[in-house]
């Protein structure tokens, strides 16, 4: 079961990458995952340091980030 929900919001700048909002079931935003050009691969940043996350969130969320990189670089 998951707690947690990737919504696709939008393109960077560039117009070459996604922007994803990661959510709560219950609708609040918990932060971003978008393209970090340094790493070559999608990351996530979380919108306040009061966010906390379990061991299966964050596991939701790396698989979330392996999947869009991916998919980008196919």
């Amino acid at each position: 079961m998951s707690f947690l929900t990737f919504a696709e919001n939008g393109r960077s700048a560039s117009g070459k990458t996604k922007l994803f909002t990661v959510m709560s079931a219950a609708g609040g935003v918990l932060g971003w995952v978008s393209w970090y050009a340094p790493w070559r691969k999608y990351c996530a940043a979380v919108s306040s340091p009061d966010n906390i996350f379990d061991p299966t969130c964050l596991r939701e969320i790396a698989d979330f980030c392996e999947k869009q990189t991916k998919e980008h670089k196919a």
